[in-house]
Formats: C-alpha cells, structure tokens, sequence
C-alpha cells in the first residue's frame, strides 16, 4: 500500500464526512444518515484532518506523521466517548455510529502510519 495514498484517500474521506455533516445539518434535522450525532465541533474536526490529509500526501514522511497523529487523536476521542457513556467530555452526545467510525479511523491511520517503515523503492537491476 501507498502511504501517501492512503493518507490522501483518508483525507478524502473525512473531508466528505465533515462537509456531508454540515450540508445535512443545515436543511435535515436529527442525525447523519441516521448514523452519526450532528455535531459541529466533529464536522469542523473532519474537514480539518481532510484537508491536513490531503495537503500531507505530498511526501511520505508527511504522511506518515498526520496518520500517526490523526491516529491517535481519533483513539483518544473513542476512549473518551467510551469513558464518558457516549457523551464526549460531557460537552455533547455522540452515537455508536460516531464511536464506531472513530475506532475504524483510528485502527486505520494507526496501522498504515506504524507499518511501512520506509520509502517503498523499485529493485535496482
């Protein structure tokens, strides 16, 4: 696997998550998709870590720390919202879906970002 892809497509993916967020909060209320509490503070996280994902696929070392980074912050925000009975630091609720998709993010940058050591290089010949 391309780490500077994967940062990319992680990118992409929470940039689409945080934009849908707002989109959907804006004109339907309730949760996303039924899914995911509609928070703004997550939203604005999303498109954040979208757009530092994409910026970072530029170079491996790049995106090996925001994967690293991006990793551990979404496992925090699980535990967190596990310790706290689904109510993350008692500011907001949030649902299994949002748990759930912290722990998938999290497992994801954790095992790209701590797997490839180095630079995938053609064999010389």
């Amino acid at each position: 696997m391309n780490i500077q892809k994967a940062a990319k497509g992680f990118g992409i993916v929470t940039l689409i998550i945080g934009i849908l967020g707002f989109l959907w909060a804006s004109t339907i209320p309730g949760n996303l998709l039924g899914i995911f509490s509609l928070n703004t503070i997550y939203y604005v996280l999303y498109i954040l870590t979208g757009m530092i994902g994409i910026f970072s696929a530029d170079s491996f070392g790049a995106s090996k720390v925001f994967l690293k980074v991006f990793g551990v912050i979404y496992l925090a925000m699980a535990i967190i919202e596990v310790i706290g009975h689904q109510m993350f630091l008692g500011l907001f609720p949030v649902s299994v879906g949002d748990l759930i998709l912290h722990i998938i993010l999290a497992v994801f940058a954790l095992y790209v970002g701590f797997a490839f050591q180095t630079v995938a290089t053609a064999p010389v010949m």
